[in-house]
């Protein structure tokens, strides 16, 4: 089935609502920017829960505000689970809250968001983004994360999430990457893959984090005097 909300369309959602999309649903969500889509609490006081994709689930977004939601359950306020994949042009998230699932966009292992541009994720009680690989998410230009409690782009799964990929950059974003548990590219048979870290790209490593490159990796680590790559504990933050 597909499925169209049309450019202004406003949505007041009751405390703990949840919207799903599944079993092979296409969905596009065609904001402007004279007329953006938003989701939004009913009461402020009351979050609505989040929205999901799942089940080969696949979703286009342009100019979509969502406020006030808390995430709980799925692990943020937009998730893109396995098989599912996504892409947003001027996402804007304000506000999750759960103490357990308070992220803005969450991509589970095997979804993918095919792009992320001009969005802006803010006031989050955890990460702005927590995504399962380092290649779970392609990053475009005009992004801010601002004014969340971890305000970093988590990366939880030391795996790639799309063993196909040969040629991989990981650049620089607005906030650093936290990678929680390592870093194991080439670990698949017959990898032979390019890897480039951009100038630019900032990372907060968990303890006893290990970044291993292996299985004929071509390592490019891009740094310049202006724009060093820069690799830190987060013991230290």
């Amino acid at each position: 089935m597909s499925y169209t909300i049309p450019a202004g369309s406003q949505f007041k959602l009751a405390g703990g609502v949840r919207i799903e999309f599944a079993n092979r649903a296409k969905v596009a969500m065609n904001g402007t920017a004279e007329a953006p889509i938003v989701f939004e609490a009913a009461d402020p006081e009351s979050p609505w829960a989040n929205i999901k994709l799942y089940d080969n689930a696949s979703l286009k977004a342009a100019y979509v505000t969502i406020k006030n939601a808390d995430g709980r359950g799925w692990g943020g306020a937009v998730t893109v689970a396995d098989t599912c994949t996504a892409e947003f042009d001027h996402l804007t998230i304000d506000g999750v809250n759960s103490d357990d699932d308070g992220n803005g966009l969450n991509v589970e292992r095997g979804g993918r968001v095919t792009k992320l541009e001009n969005s802006a994720i803010s006031h989050c009680k955890h990460y702005p983004i927590k995504m399962n690989a380092i290649d779970s998410v392609a990053f475009g230009a005009g992004n801010a994360f601002a004014d969340n409690g971890e305000n970093m782009i988590y990366v939880e799964d030391p795996r790639l999430a799309h063993d196909t990929v040969k040629k991989l950059t990981i650049g620089a974003q607005p906030v650093p990457y936290h990678i929680a548990s390592g870093l194991g590219i080439g670990q698949a048979e017959d990898r032979n893959m390019d890897v480039t870290i951009a100038a630019g790209a900032k990372f907060v490593m968990g303890r006893d984090v290990v970044l291993d490159f292996e299985d004929e990796v071509a390592l490019n680590i891009a740094g310049t005097p202006e724009a060093p790559v820069v690799m830190t504990s987060e013991d230290d933050m």
